[in-house]
């Protein structure tokens, strides 16, 4: 903050500089509109009392990269029964990056909240479909989708359903005393 020393109410005027090119306006933010993932953004600050002004101070800082925000993922089918069918991780609403950067995902899958190493196959994205010999009753499947950049991973989309209970299987059986 800058002193007046007559006391005065100050007011501040702002001048931003975009790689280069001095921006039309004067708001103490500049909107990520104006700006691009890699240039320079600077700022010069001049107060002022409406009678003299200040000296200016300066500051400059160079856009990083945004990553991408976690898509909206969904695991079918809701209650699945062991050995009858897989379960599939889809993308329902895909990611997307404020820098315009293309999205990429890796699938990865936990069984009862630990990482899952076994065998998948894929249905439209590498790793989205866990066959249905692969798991059992009553365990939690999470479908963990990360979406990627060329520089950073965003946050994970999840979603998790739980298997149905061990089918029960009869079998014929006679031991010689009728049971």
């Amino acid at each position: 903050d800058a002193t007046d020393p007559d006391g005065d109410i100050l007011a501040y005027d702002f001048l931003w500089n975009v790689a280069g090119s001095i921006m039309e306006t004067e708001t103490p933010e500049l909107d990520g509109s104006y700006f691009s993932k890699g240039q320079f953004v600077s700022v010069l600050v001049t107060p002022t009392d409406g009678t003299a002004s200040g000296s200016p101070a300066e500051d400059t800082v160079t856009i990083s990269n945004t990553p991408p925000v976690a898509p909206i993922v969904f695991v079918s089918p809701e209650s699945p029964v062991p050995g009858e069918v897989d379960i599939v991780c889809s993308i329902v609403e895909d990611s997307t990056d404020a820098d315009g950067d293309a999205v990429g995902y890796t699938i990865s899958w936990l069984r009862d909240g630990s990482l899952y190493e076994g065998s998948t196959s894929t249905s439209s994205l590498a790793g989205d479909t866990i066959p249905a010999d692969a798991f059992g009753g009553e365990e939690t499947w999470t479908c963990l989708v990360t979406p990627y950049d060329e520089t950073d991973g965003g946050d994970a989309g999840e979603d998790s359903i739980v298997t149905e209970p061990d089918p029960v299987v009869l079998y014929p059986h006679n031991n010689g005393i009728g049971v």
